[in-house]
């Protein structure tokens, strides 16, 4: 409800508080099928006016639609919310080209998304770490698909062929959304079952033998029980590039995911919904294949260590990466890397309405196992092959407290229990490497967990000081426990299995307190200014394998921000901004610990850093039909205090020594074995390109013939760094610029059936979706890359009844 002299338009009057919720335990979860494949499908589009993400909105053919959000646990218009939020419903993304969260930075500049190891990782105004490798880690980005918390995010689970609409929240959300929010939020909303029948189906063919199909199927089953399902599958069967040792392919998989929601409605003022998902994902598209392009790596110089080693000539061989040759998507692979993870789980949100105020339940839990298969040399015989088996299990408990919508100060009061086990069940490392330091034919089981408790309680209210201006000030309390263990056993052939080291144990906790102060004024019922000061908190973390004594401390956001919302010309134009500056303490940056064998991606603590920049957001409807939306991302991210921070070149700076990972040298003997460190106090965030902007068109078209629908969007980003180093500030990614596209028919003669062809990264730009520092190798070290997906194109035929 609007607490502004000047009420806004029927969009707020339409607003219905459905948050409403009892307290209840765990009961039986829905399990059911659906499958989030990669390659875009195109529903019937929308109208122009798709900016929408609630169906209580108002809006005509020429006037943009509301946003309705639940930026604060509460729906409200996106326009009276003092945070920088963006939504997006299901068509637009799905006309963007977006078929997966992993992409959103296509539509949201603010947004940067790593894809390692079957895992994504977003960062937010370039706060965020990389260690997807780190079982056990968490984002500093919040992620939630249907109010439930995800500690990882499988790429299978966020794709977006049945999804109602995304809300990306931006800046710490400390109070609300509390667990490792420190950089922000992004919700994912997957459609609910509705009071009538709806079923619609697609198949789609794309390049490199890609086949696609999904379902969906809603009903109602009684007058106060619907039911849902949402199944998909995709099968990529041609590879991006080859192997130029034996042929076989590379970048390729499939993946299946079905969720399932039951939602029951027995009186006016109770809601009951219970969803259940499955996901499975067999594909190498986030496993690295190649040095980065313009880095070279080459055999190992282990026989000046162990003269006896055959295969491995000294000096070493140097061979540069492939991408120098017009390879970008091939590899020197000599078997398969990929990953095959499997997640499952269920969550139970019970609202109640009561005289007094709105209760909410939510319950949930989730089970994810898998491995994947990482080669660590491409040109050294079997070098090392390291067969990670990961596991996490996470069991979530959420309440809350809400004032009535009637109420005058708006308010709510909550707790959160999260328990959760991650970790290596188990890493197997064999090859050489071992054969040198462990034993001949040695393989080596290594284990490593985390085991975290958290426990939170919150609460936020908005107070109006007068007709127009309203304040807004939150805490959450969280207490984490946290328990490692880790072991190894050793399997020998010449002695058989047994133990190595013995057990390590580990035990730490740690508490913070979080908040948020903000203030927001209605100078007319179409501008509203705001003002904030919020902390943010993402909590330690172990480094598992191995298992570290200490863990990487917390990391904590103090961010201020003022930014303005605005409406023009009869809701034909919406212009939003922000300035935003985030002092970060104790960035968690990714770097290698342990000693050779047993080594592995882990965080250390950089002592500070900040980011400070701004944001404009635009979105138009020049005349009906035509939508055009664009916005624009400055960002300066720096390390203010970073003296340890992780080098892999080799060599010491100022000594004259080369850095030949980087320049190519034909000499890499000197090149560290791990890494050293150097002050990189000043020198640029990962991940943190200084300007990004993402520009988009969708124009309707109804003929005689039947409905046209045209989408055309580019994003652009200015070269970022990978990591840090003293020699070149990092690796860089080059600048680029994105293009997607796609154009549905819908005929007048057959309403239901939708023809639709889209494309993809059109100008076919070769960049990378990852990429990190190797120090596994004696001179076998190399930036290696996760290249990102060429121009894709194909057709879609969608049915709908």
């Amino acid at each position: 409800m609007s607490r502004n002299k000047f009420p806004a338009p029927a969009r707020r009057n339409n607003l219905k508080n459905y948050s409403v919720s009892s307290c209840i335990t765990y009961t039986a979860m829905l399990l059911s099928s659906a499958t989030c494949s990669s390659i875009a499908f195109a529903q019937e589009a929308s109208t122009v006016a798709n900016n929408t993400v609630d169906a209580n909105t108002t809006g005509s053919g020429d006037q943009l639609h509301e946003i309705t959000v639940t930026a604060q646990r509460r729906a409200q218009s996106a326009q009276d919310v003092p945070i920088s939020v963006a939504a997006f419903d299901g068509a637009q993304l799905q006309a963007s080209g977006i078929t997966s969260a992993i992409e959103l930075g296509h539509v949201d500049p603010s947004v940067k998304t790593n894809f390692n190891q079957g895992i994504a990782f977003p960062f937010l105004r370039g706060i965020g770490n990389m260690a997807a490798g780190v079982i056990g880690n968490e984002s500093s980005v919040a992620i939630y698909v249907d109010d439930f918390y995800y500690t990882r995010l499988y790429s299978s689970i966020v794709g977006l062929n049945d999804v109602e609409h995304v809300e990306v929240l931006k800046g710490p959300q400390g109070t609300l959304f509390g667990r490792n929010a420190s950089g922000g939020a992004i919700q994912i909303f997957t459609k609910d079952p509705g009071k009538k029948l709806e079923v619609n189906a697609d198949v789609g063919y794309a390049n490199y033998d890609t086949l696609s199909a999904h379902a969906y199927l809603s009903a109602p089953l009684t007058d106060t029980l619907s039911w849902n399902v949402a199944a998909g599958w995709s099968n990529q069967r041609d590879g991006w590039g080859r192997s130029i040792v034996n042929g076989q392919k590379e970048y390729l998989g499939k993946n299946w995911t079905v969720r399932s929601k039951l939602l029951w409605e027995p009186t006016p003022t109770t809601r009951v919904k219970l969803v259940g998902f499955y996901a499975r994902q067999q594909d190498d598209f986030g496993q690295e294949h190649d040095v980065l392009k313009g880095t070279v790596s080459g055999t190992t110089n282990i026989a000046s260590v162990v003269p006896t080693a055959t295969g491995y000539p000294d000096p070493v061989v140097i061979y540069p990466s492939l991408a120098d040759s017009g390879g970008f998507y091939d590899s020197r692979n000599i078997y398969r890397t990929d990953a095959d993870i499997e997640t499952y789980g269920a969550s139970l949100r019970i609202d109640q309405e009561t005289a007094f105020a709105d209760l909410v339940s939510i319950s949930a839990f989730k089970n994810s196992f898998g491995f994947t298969y990482n080669q660590i040399s491409w040109v050294s015989p079997r070098w090392l092959e390291i067969d990670v088996g990961n596991r996490d299990n996470q069991i979530t408990q959420e309440f809350q407290i809400k004032s009535k919508a009637s109420s005058p100060v708006n308010w709510i009061v909550g707790a959160f229990y999260m328990h959760y086990y991650a970790g290596y069940d188990p890493a197997v490392f064999k090859g050489d490497l071992t054969n040198f330091f462990v034993a001949p034919g040695a393989i080596q089981n290594q284990y490593g967990f985390q085991t975290v408790d958290s426990y939170s309680a919150f609460g936020q209210a908005t107070v109006p000081l007068n007709d127009s201006t309203n304040v807004t000030g939150g805490l959450r309390y969280t207490y984490d426990r946290l328990k490692g263990k880790g072991y190894t056993y050793i399997d020998d052939p010449a002695v058989g299995t047994y133990l190595a080291g013995g057990v390590s144990r580990a035990h730490h906790s740690f508490q913070r307190v979080t908040w948020k102060a903000a203030i927001d004024h209605h100078f007319t019922p179409d501008l509203m200014a705001y003002a904030s000061y919020s902390r943010g908190y993402k909590s330690g973390t172990y480094n598992t394998i191995p298992l570290s004594a200490e863990p990487a401390a917390p990391e904590i956001v103090d961010a201020y921000e003022i930014g303005f919302k605005s409406e023009f010309f009869n809701r034909r134009v919406r212009l939003n901004g922000a300035l935003f500056l985030s002092d970060i303490k104790d960035p968690q940056v990714q770097t290698v610990v342990g000693t050779p064998p047993n080594a592995a991606a882990g965080l250390i603590n950089a002592g500070s850093a900040r980011s400070k920049g701004f944001e404009l957001e635009l979105t138009a409807i020049p005349t009906e039909g035509l939508q055009l939306r664009g916005s624009v991302t400055y960002l300066h991210a720096r390390y203010t205090d970073f003296v340890n921070a992780p080098h892999y070149e080799g060599g010491v700076p100022g000594s004259g020594s080369p850095y030949p990972i980087l320049t190519g040298a034909t000499d890499i003997n000197d090149v560290s074995i791990f890494p050293t460190t150097f002050d990189a106090t000043g020198y640029r965030m990962p991940n943190a390109p200084t300007w990004s902007f993402s520009v988009g068109a969708n124009y309707a078209l109804d003929a005689q013939i039947g409905k046209f629908v045209a989408d055309v969007s580019l994003a652009h980003t200015s070269k970022y760094n990978w990591g840090v180093t003293y020699s070149y500030n990092g690796i860089w990614q080059r600048p680029m610029a994105l293009v997607n596209a796609s154009l549905s028919f819908t005929p007048s003669s057959l309403d239901n059936v939708t023809i639709s062809f889209w494309g993809k990264n059109i100008g076919n730009k070769q960049y990378y979706a990852f990429s990190e520092g190797n120090v596994y190798g004696f001179g076998a070290s190399g930036w290696r890359g996760v290249a990102a997906a060429p121009r894709t194109y194909g057709g879609t035929i969608t049915v709908k009844y």
